[in-house]
C-alpha cells in the first residue's frame, strides 16, 4: 500500500491523568495500586490496571476484586488547573493545538521534518516531566488516525513515531474495532460483510461502504483506506456549552452534588468570559431530566446554584448527575460573550 506524503503532527496524552496528578502530590503514593474514585473508578493507576482495575467500575466491585487498592476521592479544580497548564506548554511548542480531551491534544509543529520528530517528542515529555511533574505519551504520524493510535502504542510513558514508510506496511493490518470513532453500532453493521481489518474495507467501493454503515461513517472509513484521513490540526471554535458532571451518588445526595456542580460550572464560564441563559440536567448517560432558562445570561454563582436547584426533585437514578450551560436559541450561538 502506498499513502499520501505530509509532515508530521503529533498526539500527546498525559498517561493516566487524574491518577498521575494525585501520585505527583502524594509520592506515598508511588507504585502502589490506587485509583481516583467516588462512587465509580475515574482513573485508575498502571499498578492498579495490572490487577484488573478499570475506568467506569463501581468502587465497590473494585474493591472486592483487589483488596489492596488505595482509593483517593477526585480533585476535579486541581486537575483543570494542571490541564491548563499543559496546554499552556504545549502552546508553547506548537502553532496550533487541538485539544481531544483535558488531558489530551493534536499539535502542528510547521517545519517540523520527520528526522526531527522523534528528538521532538523526547524533548516534549521531559518538558513535561521536569515543568509539570507528569508522564505523557507521543505519537507521532502523518494523520490524526495515525498519530493517536501511535500514541495509544507509547503507553506508558513512551514514544513512537509512524512514518510514512511504515505506515504504509501498517494501515491495511488496523483491526477497525480499533480506530478512532468507530463505535458498536458500525461494527455490528459491518460483521455481517466479514470485515476487521482496513484491508477487509478495501474490498468494498465507497458506495457499498456507505450503504453498509451509513454517508458519513462509510466515507470515514474509504478515507482510512486510501490514507486520506484527516491530517489538519484545527483551532477549536467557539464554546457553546460549558458543562460539569459527578459520578453515580445516591438520591438523598443529589442536592448537594448538584449544588457542586453549579458552583463548577459557574466558575468555568467566569474563567472563560461567557454567561448563559439556559441550563439542562441530564444523567450521564445523556438522558434529559430538565431544563431551566435564566430571565438573563449570567456567570453568578448564586443565580446558577437557585436555577439548577430548581430542577429537583426530579427522577435521576444512580448513574450520575450532568449539568450544561449553553445557548438559549439559534441566535445566541454558544454561550454570550461577557
Amino acid at each position: 500500500m502506498t499513502v499520501p506524503g505530509g509532515p508530521p503532527l503529533l498526539h500527546v496524552d498525559a498517561d493516566a491523568f487524574f491518577a498521575s496528578v494525585e501520585l505527583r502530590d502524594d509520592p506515598s503514593l508511588r507504585g502502589l495500586p490506587m485509583a481516583v474514585a467516588d462512587v465509580v473508578v475515574m482513573c485508575a493507576s498502571y499498578p492498579a490496571r495490572l490487577l484488573g482495575v478499570r475506568a467506569g467500575v463501581p468502587t465497590r466491585m473494585a474493591l472486592l476484586d483487589c483488596p489492596q487498592l488505595v482509593t483517593v476521592r477526585p480533585r476535579p479544580q486541581v486537575y483543570e488547573r494542571v490541564s491548563r497548564e499543559l496546554f499552556a506548554l504545549l502552546g508553547e511548542v506548537a502553532a496550533t493545538v487541538e485539544p481531544g480531551s483535558m488531558e489530551e491534544a493534536f499539535l502542528d509543529v510547521p517545519g517540523l521534518a520527520w528526522s526531527d520528530a522523534a528528538d521532538l517528542g523526547t524533548a516534549l515529555r521531559a518538558r513535561v516531566r521536569d515543568e509539570l511533574g507528569l508522564p505523557v505519551s507521543v505519537g507521532v504520524g502523518r494523520t490524526k488516525l495515525i498519530a493517536k493510535l501511535a500514541s495509544r502504542a507509547a503507553k506508558p510513558d513512551g514514544l513512537r513515531v509512524v512514518d510514512p514508510a511504515t505506515e504504509a506496511r501498517l494501515r491495511p493490518a488496523l483491526r477497525v474495532d480499533r480506530l478512532w470513532g468507530v463505535g458498536a453500532r458500525t461494527l455490528d453493521r459491518l460483521r455481517p460483510h466479514d470485515v476487521t481489518t482496513v484491508a477487509d474495507l478495501a474490498r468494498y467501493s465507497p458506495d457499498e461502504l456507505c450503504a453498509m454503515v451509513g454517508t458519513a461513517m462509510g466515507r470515514r472509513l474509504h478515507a482510512v483506506v486510501t490514507g486520506t484521513d484527516d491530517a489538519t490540526v484545527r483551532v477549536p471554535g467557539p464554546r457553546r456549552s460549558v458543562s460539569a458532571q459527578r459520578v453515580p451518588v445516591p438520591p438523598a445526595r443529589h442536592a448537594a452534588e448538584l449544588r457542586r456542580l453549579a458552583a463548577t460550572v459557574a466558575e468555568r464560564l467566569t474563567a472563560e468570559g461567557l454567561a448563559c441563559r439556559r441550563l439542562e440536567l441530564a444523567d450521564t448517560r445523556g438522558a434529559r431530566v430538565g431544563v431551566v432558562v435564566l430571565p438573563e445570561p449570567t456567570a453568578a454563582v448564586d443565580a446558577i446554584v437557585a436555577a439548577a436547584l430548581s430542577l429537583l426533585p426530579a427522577p435521576v437514578d444512580a448513574r450520575g448527575l450532568r449539568l450544561t450551560a449553553a445557548r438559549l436559541s439559534r441566535r445566541e450561538r454558544g454561550c454570550r460573550r461577557l
